[in-house]
């Protein structure tokens, strides 16, 4: 079972398969992501709140080695 910080809607949900990653963010502004190994146990690996954001969906760089989490904004379209 997951924990997300201050419970809340799941607004964005993306997993990248071959770095075994898994991102997720909610209502709140948090944004959480998740190690995923080969035993299909999770770890995290961290954790922000977005103050000023209400993030509406997130993605990963588009690159194999790309680390980048990328957050898209409800309301201000920022990202």
């Amino acid at each position: 079972m997951l924990n997300i910080a201050q419970s809340s809607e799941i607004t964005g949900i993306d997993f990248d398969a071959d770095g075994g990653r898994l991102v997720i963010c909610n209502r709140n502004g948090v944004v959480q992501l998740y190690g995923l190994d080969p035993l299909m146990n999770l770890s995290p690996l961290f954790s922000i709140t977005l103050d000023e954001i209400v993030p509406k969906s997130v993605a990963f760089g588009s690159k194999a080695n790309d680390r980048k989490v990328i957050v898209f904004g409800l309301y201000d379209g920022a990202v």
